[in-house]
């Protein structure tokens, strides 16, 4: 699977093992804190939840999803449908990203790649 930065206001595109696009989140602007994500045929907006941008509501068919939250050392919490999962950074100079589960089993691992002619990251 692969996460294609698609502008420099945060826009992502989401590709499967076949290169076919799979999901779209796209910014307002690039001051916006909301999200729209298109996905398997669903809309997803994501809004933040409180006026600091530490919580997100996940809305999915116009209907409350989930949440994130993001904690003091830089983990993002991401709670549906009763299950939580957390997002954390992992290394310095070779930084990456685990998503782990409420068992804290490691369920993928992304792994930046930097366009030094775009300035953008692809995962």
């Amino acid at each position: 699977m692969t996460i294609k930065s698609t502008s420099s206001n945060g826009n992502f595109e989401l590709y499967n093992e076949q290169s076919e696009k799979i999901a779209d989140l796209k910014y307002a602007n690039i001051f916006s804190s909301r999200a729209q994500v298109s996905f398997n045929g669903n809309e997803i907006e994501i809004v933040p939840a409180d006026f600091w941008k530490t919580k997100f509501e996940i809305i999915k068919n116009g209907a409350a999803y989930g949440t994130i939250t993001f904690d003091w050392i830089g983990n993002s919490i991401i709670t549906v449908q009763q299950k939580k999962y957390k997002l954390k950074t992992r290394g310095l100079l070779n930084q990456r990203f685990e998503f782990i589960n409420e068992s804290e089993e490691k369920l993928f691992e992304m792994k930046p790649s930097l366009d030094w002619k775009q300035m953008n990251y692809d995962y």
